[in-house]
This record gives structure tokens, sequence and C-alpha cells, in this order.
């Protein structure tokens, strides 16, 4: 009798501990499953901050640094996307994306030293590339300068009483 109360009390603690330790993840899945809604409904920029959440639980969860340097690539900050699929291949990232992953970053490592200078004789102005769809790039003064990969770019300054 002695045995079996010994063994349950240990079962007992076993399965509290798992409780437990399982917490955080489930935390961090919740967390991962609101970004990825946040980001498809188009608020990339509400996305990265509960993907930051996330992180802030479980920091190698594979699932949120992925969808991190997703999200920084929409949202055109290619250094942040470097960092974060740098960190995504840290933790221990395999199979297919990894390599995938290892492409970009061959690509991403272009922006520390490409950029892009806008510079306005009359600003301010906002300033947009491609289209307007995917929201300002800066909002020119005098110059804007972002880090950028090489590229051909549209670039359309706005400003309003002005011609495109």
């Amino acid at each position: 009798m002695r045995a079996l109360i010994c063994t349950w009390i240990v079962c007992v603690s076993v399965a509290f501990t798992g409780v437990a330790l399982a917490a955080p993840g489930g935390d961090a899945r919740a967390k991962y499953q609101a970004a990825q809604e946040q980001f498809n409904n188009g608020n990339a920029e509400q996305a990265l901050v509960v993907i930051e959440e996330g992180l802030a639980i479980a920091p190698k969860d594979l699932d949120l640094l992925y969808l991190k340097g997703t999200v920084l690539r929409a949202l055109r900050d290619y250094l942040g996307e470097l960092d974060a699929f740098q960190a995504y291949l840290n933790a221990g990232a395999i199979g297919a994306k990894r390599r995938l992953v290892e492409g970009w970053i061959k690509d991403l490592v272009l922006a520390k030293t490409t950029s892009l200078e806008i510079t306005l004789v009359n600003g301010p102005a906002d300033i947009y590339l491609e289209s307007k769809t995917l929201g300002a790039l800066c909002t020119a003064t005098s110059s804007c300068i972002k880090p950028m990969l090489p590229s051909v770019y549209k670039v359309i300054a706005e400003r309003p009483g002005f011609n495109r």
C-alpha cells in the first residue's frame, strides 16, 4: 500500500511538472496564432507586438521567429528581418525551411551596405515604393535614408497640393 501511495505521488508530481513546463509553450502557441491572425488581417505592426510577447515567453520558438522575419519583410525592415531569420537558424531550424531562410539571408546581408536615399528640395512628402498599398516607406522632410535590397524601384512622392 505504501509503495502504491509513493508511486501515485510521483505520478502526480510528474504530471504537474509536465503541465507547468507545457504552459509557456501553450502561451507562446496562443501568441503565435494571435500574431498570425493580426498579420493576415493586415495589421503587421500589431502582429509584431504580439510576436515579441510570445518570444518573451519562448525565445527560441521557431514558428514565432519565422513569423517575425516574415512580418518584418512585409514592413520592409530588412535589417530586422535579417536578425530575426538569423535567430531562427540559431534556434535550431531544420529541413526545407532552413535552406529557404539561408538563401534569404544571403540576399538580406546586402541590405547592410545598400540603402535608398530620397532627397527633397521642398519637403515634406510621403514616399512610397512600387505602390501606395504597402504604406509609406517614410515621410521625408529634406531626406530619407532606408536600408534596402539592391533593385530597381518605382518611387512615388506625394504631398498635399502637388501632383504625383
